[in-house]
């Protein structure tokens, strides 16, 4: 059995004693709680996981919902894992190497179990006119070179709506472009 030295005390077991089968029971649930733990810090380890991720991610791996959601909240409660500190990561990421609209990446976050409200707040962060003007004319111009000769815009419009771009950005985006069949080849 592996435990640390805190919760081999906090047990408070005798060290040069055979075990009662009750004292027995507690050093076997420590060492699932220890097992957990030890998962759910290795996967923090590699990289940010929202509580939701980790709790799926060891949900694979033990069969003790009560047990995980207690490793979770001692977790959040040492500072190890915050929701927040993962959304933030996961949209400097996205933010930086791909050419999404702010729908697409709230929409992300929510799937990665992050609340709306979270989400919605930390992007409001990053809002900015030409940012997201920026983007949209990126994405606009990598999915032109993707289409076919003859190929409808409305294509091309149904292409920036799921990279998540707004409505009102997607016909800016779209004005710019010449009148002429030409573009699009």
């Amino acid at each position: 059995a592996r435990l640390d030295d805190r919760s081999w005390t906090d047990l408070e077991l005798p060290r040069e004693e055979t075990f009662t089968p009750e004292q027995h029971a507690r050093l076997e649930a420590a060492i699932w709680r220890w097992t957990v733990r030890d998962r759910a810090l290795a996967l923090l380890a590699s990289r940010e996981h929202s509580r939701w991720e980790l709790r799926q991610k060891l949900r694979q791996r033990f069969d003790a919902p009560e047990l995980i959601d207690a490793c979770l909240d001692e977790l959040q409660e040492r500072g190890y894992q915050s929701d927040e500190r993962f959304a933030r990561s996961f949209l400097e990421s996205r933010l930086h190497s791909r050419d999404q609209g702010p729908f697409r990446l709230v929409g992300e976050l929510q799937q990665r179990g992050i609340a709306r409200e979270l989400a919605e707040h930390l992007l409001a962060q990053h809002q900015s006119a030409s940012l997201w003007l920026d983007k949209a004319r990126r994405a606009r111009d990598k999915a032109l070179k993707r289409l076919k000769p003859g190929q409808p815009q409305r294509n091309l419009w149904s292409k920036l709506y799921q990279q998540g771009f707004s409505r009102d950005l997607i016909e800016q985006v779209m004005a710019e472009l010449p009148d002429d069949r030409d573009a699009f080849s």
